[in-house]
């Protein structure tokens, strides 16, 4: 009896192993199976990457070549004259321009390219402000994206407003409000004057969103910018207006009479000698004002919300002995 079982025992022994055996036959047959699918295709993609480069067109560069011989050889060697002509500003004006903006216009070089320089940046926008030209004009003179011509001239005109301006343009006080009273007193003949104030109409490209508020009676788009100007020209403040009241006090023909603001006497032909004398002291006076119209001419502006900006710089880099 033992010995049968002992037989029995053995007999599933060599059954479990010459079954393990096998499975651990099927299971090496399959793992080397799956080797060699892996190597098919490593083989099949690197055949499929070798016809793909042999058949491949170069790809071009991903910055656009652009031609920089106008900024970089003909702006260099512009005469005085030309250079002002361009720029409204003498070659050391647009030098000190760049110095006073190098921090704020200043970007990091980067691994991909790099940065444009200070010098282009500033003239960008002085090109810009100077000429009004439109940003397809400005991206084909210095080389570059219309889209980076537009972020460029937000960019200066913002720098500008934040760093030039409030040195430049600001109301006087004290002693520089005595001299603009001596100024006017003496060079034209006014006493007791601060400044000449007056709109302008400024043509703009209507925009696309709320047109309709920018048409003015004359039967074509702007804003009115309106300024204080004293004897010399030079713009002390200068606002593009918007509401209502305030926009119809500068398309009137004439500023209401105040305590504080003088008007000419209407002329109806029966002007006393002494009044007639008092509308040329003030129209001599008033001249100093139409330093404005230089800043007129229609105007590309990337959005209304902005418009304040290249206007407020317009006043200031067309304003005699500024900057």
């Amino acid at each position: 009896m033992d010995a049968n079982n002992s037989v029995v025992s053995s007999g599933a022994l060599l059954s479990l192993l010459n079954l393990f055996s096998q499975s651990s036959q099927n299971y090496n047959n399959l793992l080397i199976l799956r080797k060699l699918k892996r190597r098919r295709v490593r083989v099949l993609a690197m055949a499929f990457s070798g016809a793909v480069l042999a058949t491949s067109v170069q790809r071009n560069v991903w910055v656009r070549s652009r031609s920089q011989e106008w900024w970089d050889t003909d702006v260099s060697g512009f005469t005085d004259a030309e250079f002002i002509s361009n720029f409204r500003m003498m070659r050391s004006t647009f030098n000190y321009v760049c110095e006073r903006l190098r921090i704020t216009l200043s970007r990091e070089e980067t691994c991909l390219r790099r940065p444009i320089a200070v010098q282009k940046r500033v003239g960008v926008g002085l090109y810009w402000v100077a000429t009004g030209a439109c940003y397809c004009t400005i991206a084909n003179l210095f080389g570059i994206a219309k889209s980076t011509v537009c972020s460029i001239v937000l960019e200066f005109c913002e720098a500008v407003r934040c760093v030039l301006m409030p040195q430049y343009i600001k109301l006087p006080k004290g002693g520089d409000l005595q001299e603009v009273i001596e100024g006017f007193q003496q060079r034209w003949g006014f006493p007791q004057c601060v400044g000449a104030i007056d709109g302008s109409h400024i043509p703009i490209i209507a925009p696309e969103d709320n047109h309709a508020e920018y048409f003015n009676r004359k039967g074509w788009h702007s804003v009115l910018l309106q300024g204080v100007v004293d004897h010399r020209f030079c713009v002390h403040d200068a606002r593009v207006l918007r509401n209502s009241h305030v926009d119809s006090l500068g398309q009137s023909c004439c500023y209401p009479l105040r305590s504080w603001l003088l008007k000419g006497y209407c002329d109806t032909g029966t002007l006393a000698a002494e009044q007639k004398y008092f509308n040329e002291c003030h129209s001599r006076a008033r001249m100093t004002v139409e330093c404005f119209r230089p800043t007129e001419g229609p105007v590309e502006v990337p959005g209304c919300g902005h418009f304040p900006r290249p206007h407020h710089n317009r006043c200031m880099m067309h304003t005699p002995q500024r900057v």
